[in-house]
C-alpha cells in the first residue's frame, strides 16, 4: 500500500550556482547562519514493498532488504565496545556475503531517535535524530578521501584492490517500525543533474555529501511496519571508473547497462495516521567499504 507523505528537498536556486549548500554542526559564528537551505517540501508518493521484497534488489535498484539476526541483546546497544566487537562483525559478515566483497571495512556507526522527536525539549538529544532532507552520504571526492584516511598507514596503490564501494545498513533495534520510516529512491530514476554537492562542517572537519532536488521522475519506496529482523542495504558510493556499452562513468558512479548512477538518496519521513501507542522509533546505521576483485562488478 502506498503513502503519501512530505519529503525534503534541495530547491533549484540561483542561490547553489554561486555558493555550496552547508550545514553546520555546532553552534554558528555571531552573523553565520547555521545552514543556507531551506527545504522544498513537497508531497511524495511512497510506496510500500510489503509482499514484494524481493522484487527489489542492489543491482537493479541500489537497495535491498534483507533478513538480519543479531547476538545483541536490545541494552547491549548502549555499550559501545559491544557494538564495536560483535555488531559490527555481524554486519561485515552479512555484507560481504551479499555483495560477494573479499573484505568489508567498517568505518563508523549512528545511534538514532529520541522519543520525544520532532519536538525539540532544549536539551541535547543523547543519540541522532531522524534525517528529514533527502541526501546521499558522501560525495564522490569525499568517497575517495575517505577511503585514503581509513587506510592513511599504506598507500592507496598498495590496496588490496582499487574496485570498492560504500554501503550502508540500516535497520530498528526493536520493532516495528510505526514512525518515520526510512523512504528509498530507485537509483535507477535519478538524474545527476538533481545531485548537488553539499559541506556538512563540524567543529575541526567538514565531510561532504549530496542533496537532491525534486523531481517527478523519482521513484520512492518503504516497508511497513520493519521489524528488527529485517535491514535497508543500500549503496553510497563507487570508487572504480567503469566502461559499459562506451559510457565511462566517474569515480563514484555505479553503472548498470545502459544508465550511469550514483548512490541511492534517503531520508526518513513521518507516517502519518498512526496513535501514539506504539514504541518510538529506535535504529542503528552502519557504514561500510566493501573491496571486490578489480575485475568484478560490485552489486
Amino acid at each position: 500500500m502506498s503513502v503519501h507523505a512530505t519529503l525534503g528537498f534541495l530547491p533549484d536556486e540561483k542561490l547553489f550556482r554561486e555558493e555550496r549548500p552547508y550545514c553546520l554542526k555546532f553552534e554558528a559564528p555571531k552573523g553565520l547562519r547555521r545552514t543556507n537551505i531551506q527545504a522544498e517540501h513537497r508531497r511524495q508518493i511512497i510506496e510500500d514493498i510489503r509482499g514484494r521484497e524481493k522484487d527489489f534488489n542492489l543491482d537493479k535498484n541500489g537497495f535491498a532488504l534483507v533478513p538480519f539476526h543479531t547476538k545483541m541483546a536490545y541494552e547491549d546497544f548502549e555499550n559501545e565496545d559491544k557494538i564495536v566487537t560483535v555488531y559490527m562483525t555481524e554486519v561485515a559478515a552479512v555484507i560481504q556475503q551479499l555483495v560477494g566483497a573479499f573484505r568489508v571495512q567498517i568505518f563508523e556507526y549512528i545511534r538514532k531517535q529520541h522519543q520525544t522527536f520532532p519536538i525539540a525539549t532544549g536539551e541535547a538529544y543523547e543519540h541522532n535524530q531522524p534525517t528529514t532532507m533527502v541526501h546521499i552520504d558522501i560525495s564522490k571526492d569525499w568517497a575517495r578521501r575517505l577511503a585514503e584516511g581509513l587506510n592513511h598507514k599504506i598507500d592507496m596503490h598498495d590496496l588490496p584492490s582499487q574496485n570498492y564501494r560504500f554501503y550502508n545498513l540500516w535497520r530498528p533495534i526493536r520493532g516495528p517500525v510505526k514512525d518515520w520510516p526510512l523512504a528509498l529512491c530507485d537509483n535507477s530514476n535519478l538524474n545527476v543533474h538533481e545531485i548537488e554537492i553539499g559541506d556538512v562542517v563540524f567543529e575541526d572537519f567538514t565531510i561532504n555529501n549530496e542533496y537532491i532536488r525534486f523531481s517527478p521522475e523519482q521513484k520512492w519506496h518503504y516497508v511497513s511496519d520493519q521489524q528488527a529482523s529485517e535491514a535497508w542495504v543500500f549503496v553510497q558510493g563507487d570508487a572504480k571508473p567503469h566502461t559499459r556499452h562506451g559510457i565511462s562513468t566517474s569515480m563514484t558512479v555505479v553503472v548498470f547497462g545502459l544508465h550511469a548512477r550514483k548512490g541511492v538518496p534517503h531520508s526518513s519521513f513521518q507516517l502519518r495516521g498512526n496513535n501514539n501507542d506504539h514504541v518510538p522509533r529506535e535504529t542503528i546505521e552502519i557504514r561500510a567499504l566493501a573491496y571486490f576483485e578489480d575485475d568484478s562488478q560490485p552489486l
